[in-house]
């Protein structure tokens, strides 16, 4: 009896190969003295007979969308439920971009704007015309006058 060998830390699959059908499988087996490493091919199968139709599927469903941070890679699970495909997608969002210029009018500049704007008066009342069905041309001409009137007292 000899001596026993070393410890080893853990076994590690180096790489599995495909095999052309007919092939003997084969496996390899080595140790650097803490892994024992393996190396396996695997003959895969004579190419089969055409299957039968799957089955039509009613749709297409979007389960979901969520969005992944910049720089993400994009997602997407799909499953068949019978009836549909369902998907769920993952987008990432874009990088935030730089701030741009100021506008044309600055924040004091539009309070003052608006504190000189008309305010919305209670005191109209509603329209007092009617309307056919279809509207004829002359009904909204008279909207049209009425509402111009009222908007011009409303500012005055």
């Amino acid at each position: 009896e000899g001596p026993p060998g070393p410890p080893f830390a853990s076994a590690v699959v180096d790489g599995v190969a495909t095999l052309n059908p007919g092939d003997a499988a084969t496996v390899s087996v080595s140790f650097d003295g803490t892994n024992v490493h393996f190396s396996y091919g695997i003959p895969r199968g004579e190419t089969g007979g055409e299957g039968p139709q799957g089955p039509p599927f009613a749709s297409a469903v979007v389960d979901g969308v969520s969005t992944l941070d910049p720089g993400q890679p994009a997602t997407v699970s799909v499953s068949f439920d019978g009836s549909n495909v369902r998907f769920v997608f993952g987008l990432p969002r874009g990088n935030d971009g730089a701030e741009g210029p100021p506008g044309d009018v600055s924040a004091p500049q539009l309070a003052a704007a608006i504190a000189d704007t008309a305010r919305n008066p209670n005191t109209v009342g509603p329209f007092p015309g009617v309307f056919s069905d279809p509207v004829t041309q002359a009904e909204m001409e008279a909207y049209v006058a009425w509402n111009e009137a009222r908007w011009q007292s409303a500012v005055r």
